[in-house]
């Protein structure tokens, strides 16, 4: 389990805001959280051996959301890029918009034969996102009708998947 504590970041130069602040003499208007950065994250992961030569494996993974910045639907600098001073001259804040809270779990089962002395074929079926969970990127442009509305899956949903692996 991992809990993050984030603090402002008012480096210079390659290690803080580069070339992208907006005014060098207050870099609180530039500071924002990271795109990765994710509050709240729990990985398990487990292995049981069942009867007769039976494995049983398992991922589970939780992610509390991370985050991603709000765009303007237009450039009220005139400059060309810039997407986040609105046209009264407030700056919309870096990756202020939470993306979806998630959770996945993974299993596997397989069992080794022994075909002839060190020939051993295995056969594994694993199913992915077992509990169909679905996560999706939103639209993220402020002031559209559709802003925070879903555009597509951020994670695949429920699949599975089987094979055969021979070792010699």
């Amino acid at each position: 389990y991992t809990h993050v504590f984030f603090h402002n970041n008012t480096g210079i130069g390659i290690v803080g805001y580069s070339n992208q602040q907006f005014n060098p003499f207050n870099l609180n208007q530039s500071w924002g959280r990271s795109r990765e950065f994710q509050k709240s994250t729990l990985n398990v992961n487990g292995v049981y051996n069942l009867p007769k030569g039976f494995n049983l494996a398992g991922v589970y993974h939780f992610g509390s959301g991370d985050y991603t910045s709000i765009s303007l639907p237009y450039d009220s600098l005139g400059l060309g890029g810039s997407r986040r001073v609105r046209h009264d001259g407030t700056l919309v804040p870096r990756n202020s918009f939470k993306n979806d809270v998630w959770s996945k779990l993974d299993l596997r089962v397989s069992k080794r034969f022994v075909v002839a002395g060190d020939v051993q074929l295995t056969g594994i079926a694993e199913v992915f996102n077992i509990l169909n969970q679905s996560r999706f990127t939103r639209n993220t442009i402020e002031g559209r009708s559709n802003f925070g509305d879903p555009r597509r899956a951020a994670i695949d949903p429920l699949m599975g998947q089987v094979a055969i692996r021979l070792a010699f």
